[in-house]
């Protein structure tokens, strides 16, 4: 939360206290700052172009299921709906490889 204002801090704050008694984690709020999927999938395949030249993969091992791992997201369950709050009506290289299936509103 480094490069948000004050105000949204605050608000993520109370947020995420207010849900850290949730127990079965039925919901995610994912909030990103100075994101782009374009470089979020350069940062996956530097990390298993490194894997393999580590001797940790090779290229027959790269599947969808493993960039998934290599995504910033990795964890998170798959996206249900994504909101963009502009008004606009296209993911604008925001959570392109997470976001393919979801609703958008």
């Amino acid at each position: 939360l480094d490069l948000a204002p004050a105000s949204v801090c605050g608000a993520a704050a109370r947020l995420m206290q207010a849900t850290a008694a949730i127990r079965n984690k039925q919901a995610v709020f994912n909030i990103c700052f100075a994101y782009t999927s374009t470089e979020e999938t350069v940062h996956a395949v530097d990390m298993l172009q490194r894997a393999q030249h580590a001797g940790w993969v090779t290229p027959g091992d790269v599947t969808p299921e493993l960039l998934v791992r290599c995504l910033r997201t990795k964890g998170c369950p798959p996206v249900d709906l994504l909101i963009r709050t502009s008004g606009e009506t296209r993911l604008s290289d925001f959570l392109v490889w997470q976001a393919s299936h979801e609703h958008l509103a």
